[in-house]
């Protein structure tokens, strides 16, 4: 249970801080941080509650953002369970988890929203797709240092078996 609403509320300050980023910044600079705590979240946890978390996390972005009810749900899922398959790592591949995140977030709404002709007839979609998956790449460190900070007291450790794939060769 705190599990869930610790990353329920930082889902929800990462909303808002997306939301002033892009007022302030005119969208020049806006990392997705609701995906850094979603790998954050599946590097770091594998008990039964975790991949609810990352679909309630989902859900809350999806009602603030005006997209296709449950599209973001689906895609903080696959991320949490991409991220979950990867298991504990070092510091470099987190950033890659991130940036690939991103990428499929991003990807995933236009493909989700009809809008899949996008990635492919115009050369802009994509760089924008990239350019803001290195942003919140280049910033999940900080991410990250701050909600381990933040875990420590409120006792939610990591507790993690081993990764699914060390289980079945």
């Amino acid at each position: 249970m705190r599990l869930a609403l610790f990353f329920l509320l930082l889902t929800l300050l990462a909303l808002l801080v997306e939301t002033v980023l892009a007022r302030w910044w005119g969208g020049l600079l806006l990392p997705d941080l609701a995906v850094v705590l979603v790998v954050d979240l599946g590097l770091g946890y594998n008990r039964w509650a975790a991949p609810l978390v990352a679909f309630a996390m989902g859900c809350c972005v999806d009602a603030f953002s005006g997209v296709a009810p449950g599209s973001n749900a689906l895609l903080f899922t696959l991320i949490f369970m991409a991220a979950w398959w990867q298991g504990p790592s070092t510091p470099l591949v987190r950033l890659l988890m991130v940036f690939l995140g991103v990428v499929a977030r991003d990807a995933g709404a236009l493909v989700l929203a009809g809008e899949a002709r996008a990635l492919w007839v115009t050369g802009a979609m994509p760089a924008r797709i990239v350019v803001r998956a290195a942003e919140t790449a280049l910033l999940a460190p900080v991410v990250f240092a701050l909600i381990a900070r933040l875990k420590g007291p409120l006792g939610l450790e990591p507790r993690r078996a081993r990764p699914l794939r060390a289980r079945f060769g």
